[in-house]
């Protein structure tokens, strides 16, 4: 076994039984409209700097839009009045 080879393998092997410490914290979830159909995906992943958001949408129109974020994570059709208000913590004025 050249010694390269064996470098690598005990890299590698090192890099895994690491790999939980660098682990990340994530959650996802899939997106509904009020009848129920699928409409997107959405995943968060918590970073050193923040939280990173990753959305897809399907079947969206062209141009600008926006979200945001429930206080509970719960949001039953037909009204998602279950979902609570908009998550804002620092009490910020919306619109």
């Amino acid at each position: 076994m050249d010694r390269k080879f064996t470098f690598v393998a005990l890299l590698a092997m090192t890099l895994a039984i690491a790999s939980p410490a660098l682990a990340v914290d994530k959650a996802s979830a899939v997106l509904k409209d009020k009848d129920g159909k699928e409409v997107g995906k959405v995943e968060l992943t918590d970073t050193p700097s923040g939280v990173l958001i990753r959305l897809t949408l399907d079947g969206i129109t062209p141009g600008d839009h926006a979200f945001h974020v429930h206080a509970i994570g719960k949001c039953e059709p037909p009204d998602f009045k279950s979902a609570g208000p908009h998550f804002n913590p620092d009490e910020t004025k919306l619109g």
